[in-house]
């Protein structure tokens, strides 16, 4: 089954026009300076379905600035991704979603039916009673953190 799905989307891609701003960087916004990338407009103007051509005017000039701005930049590299506050925030991404392996809630929810209905109450009734707390909860957490 999963194997039918990742080969209909493996064979899909292969139909797919490349996106607008992959052809504006591969063509290079230096060279196109006030020339219009005719492919990027009509992939555009597919992927909008035909929606008004100010529209997508509108929307090819943003990427194009955006495309510009990317170039002017230039490449970002993994030591700044690895030092100061991003490194911060991907120590404290990688902590929270280890932790959150070891405090046994998976196993608890998967288990959680069977171990109630050894000890002799409704195995169903104890999950839902579980997953509703489960999913109340989340929503402070959330607005917490």
């Amino acid at each position: 089954p999963r194997v039918v799905v990742a080969v209909g989307l493996a064979l899909g891609m292969v139909f797919l026009p490349e996106s607008p701003r992959y052809l504006m960087r591969k063509a290079g916004v230096n060279r196109m300076q006030g020339a219009v990338n005719e492919q990027a407009m009509a992939t555009l103007h597919w992927l909008r379905h035909g929606a008004k051509l100010d529209y997508v005017e509108v929307e090819y000039a943003e990427i194009m600035d955006e495309v510009a701005e990317e170039e002017r930049v230039g490449q970002a590299s993994w030591s700044e991704f690895l030092s100061g506050f991003a490194l911060r925030l991907l120590a404290v991404g990688v902590a929270a979603q280890f932790l959150q392996q070891l405090c046994g809630i998976n196993a608890f929810m998967y288990y959680g039916p069977a171990m109630f209905k050894m000890a002799g109450l409704d195995g169903f009734t104890i999950q839902v009673v579980l997953s509703s707390v489960n999913f109340i909860m989340t929503i402070p957490a959330v607005v917490l953190v």
